[in-house]
């Protein structure tokens, strides 16, 4: 015997949707940065750094899946 439930419409704006592990990394960068902003603007400083250093070495960042 199958049972086949649904859901109104309204039922699903009472849904609440998820963050995705990117969303949630960058909540926690925030969170961080606001407790500690010295460390946060160092770090920040550093990771411009490496960025420029990338830009100019021309390299491309590659996802193989």
């Amino acid at each position: 015997m199958y049972v086949h439930y649904t859901m109104a419409k309204e039922d699903f704006k009472n849904i609440k949707e998820k963050l995705t592990d990117s969303q949630k990394k960058k909540i926690k960068q925030e969170n961080k940065a606001k407790a500690n902003p010295g460390k946060a603007a160092s770090k920040k400083e550093k990771q411009d750094a490496k960025r420029e250093r990338r830009k100019e070495s021309g390299s491309v960042k590659v996802i193989n899946r």
